[in-house]
């Protein structure tokens, strides 16, 4: 533990193996091995003396702050999004843990929209998505054109027609805005039976959604995931 609080982290990872050897269950030694291999640039073997750490005292916010630093390192977002919600929890007033979890989140939707525009480019859900991004950046003409392709391609996407309202309403038409309100009223209701994702998303669980998301590979999926986030 010297070695390792004086940053002679390779120095310390011997000493801290033997200590398990004699004690595996013992917290500090399996924390500060796993710091050890952090500091000396080895955060995939650090993954599993910091997990064993969180298992036997999960209260302790010091073995996830490390999991999500090496998680992190790994761009293993999902996992790293795990530890900083359990950080936001366990210590909701250190800003670190809710600065992590943006990045984490922000990291997935990055990942998510070129998955989706390799996977399903030019599909509805593509066209609905950048629809969205053109309206939060008030480019309402694109992003009208857009929402047209979007349903043109899949005619019963939710919340397509919610978009065409708002840009119209920007535009000063509040009557071509109620009509597509009206249309979105009208659409069936989504399988939300079928997908877990869709039924999280649309009671306005998000952080659910974003996390149910992550096994839906769809690209309906992916658009739930992006949205949540």
């Amino acid at each position: 533990m010297a070695l390792h609080l004086a940053g002679r982290d390779r120095e310390a990872i011997q000493p801290l193996q033997a200590a398990l050897q004699r004690q595996p269950d013992s917290f500090p030694a399996n924390l500060f091995l796993g710091a050890a291999y952090l500091g000396a640039g080895a955060p995939s073997i650090a993954i599993l003396p910091l997990t064993r750490a969180s298992k036997l005292q999960p209260e302790n916010p010091d073995p996830h702050k490390a999991l999500a630093s090496a998680f992190m390192s790994l761009d293993r977002f999902q996992e790293a999004g795990e530890h900083y919600r359990k950080l936001s929890v366990l210590v909701p007033q250190d800003p670190g843990a809710w600065a992590g979890l943006g990045q984490c989140y922000e990291a997935l939707a990055q990942a998510e929209f070129a998955n989706l525009g390799h996977e399903a480019r030019n599909s509805g859900y593509w066209f609905a998505l950048m629809a969205e991004a053109r309206i939060k950046s008030q480019q309402y003409k694109s992003a009208f054109y857009l929402g047209r392709q979007a349903l043109d391609l899949t005619p019963n996407l939710s919340g397509v027609h919610s978009e065409l309202a708002e840009i119209y309403r920007q535009s000063g038409r509040s009557d071509w805005a109620v009509r597509e309100e009206e249309k979105e009223r009208k659409l069936p209701p989504p399988d939300c039976a079928a997908h877990k994702a869709k039924r999280e998303f649309f009671a306005g669980h998000f952080l659910q959604a974003v996390t149910a998301s992550a096994t839906d590979n769809t690209p309906g999926g992916t658009l739930l995931a992006n949205q949540g986030v």
